[in-house]
């Protein structure tokens, strides 16, 4: 009676310390409800990264090797309002495949701009090009120091 009660025990108490999360696909698990820390017990908000030695870091990586002749996306975040499907900021790091160059892209999709995606900042860093893209109004540099090339 003894081993059952204990069996018992640890079950319920395996089941209760799993309440908190929800299963997903493969290695997918989601935290509901509540913040997520890597290096910290007490998260503040969704998630939250420090590293008590030094600056925190959060790195996207792959292996994977691109081939064809299409632009590959090697990582990219975007900060977003209402979901997936509100108003949003993203930054992208790719290769283009046609000419072999590294490119980093920032685009903005607004209900401001009646739900269209600006993409207001291209940089090559193969060729070190900067461009300011289409639907940008005014270009304002301020800088108080000197600027050369």
């Amino acid at each position: 009676m003894k081993k059952l009660l204990v069996v018992l025990a640890l079950v319920l108490f395996g089941t209760v310390s799993y309440a908190q999360w929800s299963g997903g696909a493969g290695n997918q698990y989601l935290l509901t409800p509540g913040n997520v820390g890597i290096g910290i017990a007490t998260p503040t908000d969704d998630l939250s990264v420090l590293d008590a030695a030094g600056p925190s870091t959060f790195t996207l990586n792959t292996t994977v090797v691109p081939t064809g002749t299409t632009t590959f996306t090697l990582g990219q975040y975007d900060m977003r309002f209402n979901g997936t499907t509100g108003d949003f900021y993203r930054n992208v790091l790719r290769k283009n495949m046609v000419n072999g160059h590294i490119e980093m892209l920032q685009t903005l999709k607004s209900s401001a701009l009646g739900g269209a995606t600006l993409a207001f900042l291209y940089v090559d860093l193969t060729t070190k090009k900067f461009e300011m893209r289409s639907g940008i109004a005014d270009v304002e540099f301020q800088n108080t120091g000197t600027f050369s090339v």
